[in-house]
């Protein structure tokens, strides 16, 4: 009797234990479900960095901006062309075919970048040799003998007074043509109008009218 007494106690024992435990396998089975689930949600909400960047590139190709350019002269298909901003002179060139024959392929600076609205002229050999000889610099490029600036100085200068390093501050007048200056107005006297100094050798009217609002003559 007292041996099953004992055995019954033990079996009731070992029945409410095992609830016990397996209880909390459930409660810990279910955080860890818990804990996977939010994981999971997170990841499947989450944008790759490469997408986002993929997204935004595939925007800005879309709205990205176009100029229209004229592009004339000696060139193989002259017209207007519609080219992304930013682009170089070269660049329109080529949309319009490329060089023909004749062109002066030195005289334009090619590196520049192109403006909306722009009219780009390419010039001839024949046609650039005409505007040397008239003392026509180059697209972007400095005429060796025209170290002025148009912004230096900011007042007029007196071209029947002023000195060389005076004379110098004019655009297109380097120390040659400064030296010209003074020594005709030496040999003829002073100048009776702004335009006389045409009448400088070298001065052309080219030059004359990059400098015609900074000099004067009395």
């Amino acid at each position: 009797m007292y041996v099953k007494k004992t055995l019954y106690i033990f079996l009731i024992a070992f029945i409410f234990f095992s609830q016990c435990a397996c209880g909390r396998r459930e409660i810990v089975l279910e955080r860890v479900t818990e804990s996977r689930g939010t994981e999971t949600e997170g990841k499947s909400r989450a944008v790759p960095a490469g997408d986002r960047s993929d997204g935004a590139a595939a925007v800005e190709k879309q709205t990205e901006k176009k100029i229209s350019v004229f592009v004339c002269g000696a060139v193989l298909k002259p017209g207007v062309y519609q080219l992304p901003a930013g682009s170089r002179a070269e660049d329109a060139v080529m949309y319009a075919g490329g060089f023909a024959s004749g062109a002066d392929r030195e005289w334009c600076n090619l590196a520049r970048v192109v403006n909306d609205g722009e009219k780009l002229v390419i010039y001839t050999l024949e046609e650039t040799a005409k505007m040397e000889a008239q003392g026509q610099a180059a697209e972007g490029t400095a005429d060796a003998d025209t170290p002025g600036d148009p912004a230096n100085g900011g007042g007029k200068v007196n071209i029947n007074t002023a000195g060389r390093e005076e004379l110098m501050t004019l655009s297109g007048i380097g120390e040659t043509r400064a030296k010209a200056i003074i020594e005709y107005r030496t040999a003829h006297g002073n100048f009776s109008a702004p335009e006389d100094i045409m009448l400088v050798p070298g001065i052309k009217g080219s030059i004359y009218a990059s400098l015609k609002d900074r000099i004067c003559v009395n």
